[in-house]
């Protein structure tokens, strides 16, 4: 008897990746929510060369999200400082996000709603490479904000991101609570924690909340707080791990570079 097992699945195979489709952006759709209107899981979304204002994209599942060459700066999206400019919620098949400058995002009011105003993930299965968050806004993680969320992110930077609010500011670069992932090869620059008056904040490049979190390869350079961590904050049985890692000119009034409390283990490898 013939086993038809094998040309069954390579036909179905080669079916799936026929059925997946590219959309153009703006050849074929006038704006990056349109192209991610059309898409389905597998598909995937091109933006072309320039500068786009949008904000309040929201992303969907099993997508891919790509500026259309590999310098990230060559496509740039910006919110002007009137919201967020991706949100990620809900998303259990990994999407993915790539080559793409993310800048002036701003959210201010509330806690999960005041996260993330480059981008924000909640409860989703996000990839992030190639990508620059610049001069973003909020009150917890200004370039990246991630909750109950698996992460990979790779050869991203983050520079002069900057979380503020009245009360307690967090995670200028990146905030995370009860997440997991990977962060490779990311440059975390100039990014800052703090109050209206100065007086508060923790976690000038990242605040991790009970994470297991890998940091690979990564530089912390010059990132500031008011009062814990100007490099990195970890709090709340974290036990996120560092592995050759650089941290230098972070300032913070405790913990310039490094900051623990309420039973945190992270880990620090040829840091």
């Amino acid at each position: 008897m013939i086993n038809l097992r094998p040309l069954i699945i390579t036909l179905l195979l080669i079916s799936s990746q026929c059925l997946s489709s590219t959309f153009f952006v703006p050849s074929d759709f006038p704006d990056i929510q349109s192209g991610i209107n059309a898409a389905i899981s597998g598909d995937t979304v091109v933006i072309s060369s320039g500068l786009y204002y949008e904000y309040g994209i929201i992303m969907k599942e099993g997508v891919t999200l790509t500026g259309d060459s590999e310098n990230a700066g060559d496509v740039t999206i910006t919110a002007d400082n009137h919201g967020r400019i991706i949100d990620c919620s809900n998303l259990s098949e990994l999407t993915t996000i790539k080559n793409i400058t993310f800048d002036n995002g701003y959210v201010s009011d509330g806690w999960i709603s005041a996260l993330g105003a480059g981008v924000r993930a909640v409860n989703s299965n996000i990839a992030i490479h190639n990508c620059t968050f610049i001069n973003n806004t909020a009150f917890t993680g200004a370039g990246f904000g991630a909750l109950e969320s698996t992460i990979d992110i790779s050869d991203c930077t983050f520079m002069s991101n900057r979380a503020v609010n009245e009360q307690w500011a967090a995670g200028g670069a990146i905030w995370a609570k009860e997440c997991t992932g990977n962060i490779r090869n990311c440059e975390i620059t100039q990014n800052t924690a703090f109050t209206l008056d100065n007086s508060l904040g923790d976690g000038g490049g990242f605040f991790f909340n009970n994470c297991q979190i890998s940091v690979f390869n990564s530089r912390f350079v010059s990132n500031s707080t008011a009062v814990g961590a100007g490099g990195f904050y970890s709090v709340d049985g974290d036990a996120s791990i560092f592995i050759n890692c650089y941290f230098a000119f972070n300032e913070a009034r405790t913990g310039g570079a490094v900051y623990y409390e309420y039973g945190a283990s992270a880990q620090f490898l040829n840091c």
